[in-house]
């Protein structure tokens, strides 16, 4: 699935990224964000009534986020879906800044290019194919992952309420 976000859903961008979504944003007029999901193929994100039922009327597969709430946000997502459950992959992210795909890299690969404490108590990191910016599992990923989980208890509370 791929998405392209409204200017209003730029974080829930980058966060689709880290959960491995080809997710493209930051174009500012409707018109353009219309055109690109037309050619590119990808569904609409939006905070934006007017243009969600722009959307509709060209044919464009589109989604109305309607909480401002990133965790709430990732859910309706996943509900559309219709996944049970928020999978955080590492191997699997895209660059959040650039949308680029990543792969892995070795300390060995990577010397000068970050910290040397890093790669001492680092061994798993990532490149981004398109802009080079280099990620690993810092002190960040628990954060990152406590966001994951406490969305994924919200989906299973959606899909217990949605299934009773």
């Amino acid at each position: 699935m791929r998405f392209i976000t409204d200017v209003m859903l730029g974080r829930l961008s980058r966060w689709l990224r880290l959960l491995g979504f080809d997710t493209t944003s930051g174009l500012r007029e409707d018109l353009g964000l219309l055109q690109s999901a037309a050619s590119e193929g990808r569904t609409l994100l939006t905070r934006d009534r007017a243009l969600m039922e722009q959307a509709k009327r060209m044919g464009i597969d589109c989604l109305y986020i309607s909480s401002a709430q990133l965790e709430d946000q990732i859910v309706e997502v996943f509900e559309r879906l219709g996944r049970s459950a928020i999978d955080l992959d590492p191997a699997k992210s895209r660059c959040p800044v650039c949308n680029g795909e990543l792969n892995p890299a070795t300390r060995d690969e990577l010397p000068n290019q970050v910290p040397e404490k890093v790669l001492r108590y680092h061994s798993d990191f990532y490149v981004c194919r398109g802009c080079g910016k280099i990620y690993w599992m810092g002190r960040h990923w628990e954060n990152i992952e406590k966001k994951i989980n406490d969305a994924n208890a919200l989906l299973s509370k959606s899909s217990d309420t949605h299934g009773a």
